[in-house]
């Protein structure tokens, strides 16, 4: 198996389970470069999440 599928594997996986170990791996895996980065992604977690995943997750951003 090639390493990129199982990078990308494990992050959809993640992505179903934790937000923030979500984040982390995806900032290592593709090596973000710069805050923009980080906001990108978060951004696209939270408004893909499904309303059972909002209730048992917390915020990575704070809403103050």
């Amino acid at each position: 198996m090639p390493a990129n599928q199982l990078g990308e594997w494990v992050m959809h996986e993640l992505r179903n389970v934790d937000q923030v170990a979500y984040v982390r791996f995806a900032s290592v895996y593709r090596s973000f470069t710069d805050v923009q980065e980080f906001r990108e992604i978060i951004e696209h977690v939270e408004n893909d999440l499904s309303p059972e995943m909002r209730k048992s997750q917390l915020s990575l951003i704070s809403d103050s």
